[in-house]
C-alpha cells in the first residue's frame, strides 16, 4: 500500500499550527480539517480538541469525509517516569484507554517506543503520577487511545501509530504552569493557561513539526 495521504491528529492548535503554516496549497474541508501538500505529501491536519470524547467524534468524522492512507495522533504528552526529559520524542508501543482496556500498536522506528495511557482529567498529583507509572505507563496525554478506535471503527487494517513529545513531569515536579485548575484566581489561571500553550507550542515548533515532516518524506519515499 502506498504510503501517501496522511491525516495528522492533534488536540490543540499551538500544536498543529506549525504543521499548519507549513502546507502548501492549504484548503478547508471541514471546521476542524485543512487539506494540503507537506512536500510532496498529500496531508490532512485535524485539530480535535482536548479529550477523548472530542478525539473520538471529531476522529470519527474526519474518517468519513476524507480516507487517508494512514493515521498519525500527534502532540504534547506528560512524562510518568524519570529519564523522560521536557523535549524528548516517543513512540506509542501500547495505548492504554481511560477504562483500563490497552492494545499494542507498532511503534515508529527511531523514537524511544513507550507505554501511553489516555486519560480523560489531567494529572495533577503525585498520587495519580504513581499509580499510573505503578502499572506500566511511561506517558499521560488525552487523545490518542480515542484515536486510535476512531481508526479501528472506520476500518481494521488502516495503519495508525502516535508521535508524542514530553512537555511536563506530569504530577512529578511541581510545574507553575501546570496547577491552573487548583488556582482559585481565573485571571492567574489564564497566565497559567497561556503560560503552558508558550511552552506546547515550542516544542510542537521546534521538535514535532521537523519530526513529522522527516516520518512523513521517508515513509513516502519507502513506499
Amino acid at each position: 500500500m502506498s504510503t501517501g495521504r496522511w491525516l495528522l491528529v492533534g488536540a490543540l492548535g499551538v500544536e498543529t499550527a506549525p504543521l499548519m503554516r507549513r502546507l502548501k496549497g492549504a484548503r478547508p474541508h471541514s471546521t476542524r480539517l485543512v487539506l494540503g501538500r507537506l512536500d510532496d505529501v498529500e496531508v490532512g491536519i485535524l485539530t480535535v480538541g482536548v479529550g477523548p470524547d472530542k478525539a473520538y467524534r471529531r476522529a470519527r468524522a474526519a474518517l468519513e469525509l476524507w480516507e487517508p492512507m494512514r493515521v498519525l495522533s500527534f502532540g504534547t504528552c506528560g512524562a510518568l517516569v524519570d529519564g523522560l526529559m521536557e523535549g524528548a520524542l516517543v513512540t506509542a508501543h501500547r495505548i492504554s484507554g481511560p477504562d483500563g482496556s490497552g492494545v499494542d500498536v507498532k511503534p515508529l522506528p527511531s523514537f524511544r517506543a513507550v507505554d501511553v495511557v489516555t486519560v480523560e482529567v489531567p494529572v495533577w498529583t503525585a498520587d495519580r503520577r504513581e499509580e499510573l507509572a505503578g502499572v506500566g505507563h511511561d506517558v499521560v496525554e488525552m487523545e490518542a487511545y480515542a484515536v486510535w478506535q476512531a481508526v479501528r471503527a472506520h476500518s481494521s487494517d488502516l495503519p495508525f501509530a502516535a508521535l508524542k513529545v514530553v512537555s511536563d513531569q506530569a504530577g512529578g515536579v511541581p510545574d507553575p504552569a501546570l496547577d491552573a485548575d487548583v488556582t482559585p484566581n481565573q485571571g492567574r489561571r489564564a497566565i497559567k493557561i497561556a503560560q503552558f500553550k508558550a511552552r506546547a507550542l515550542k516544542l510542537s515548533e521546534t521538535k514535532m513539526a521537523p519530526a513529522v515532516l522527516g516520518l512523513i518524506n521517508t515513509r513516502s519515499a519507502s513506499g
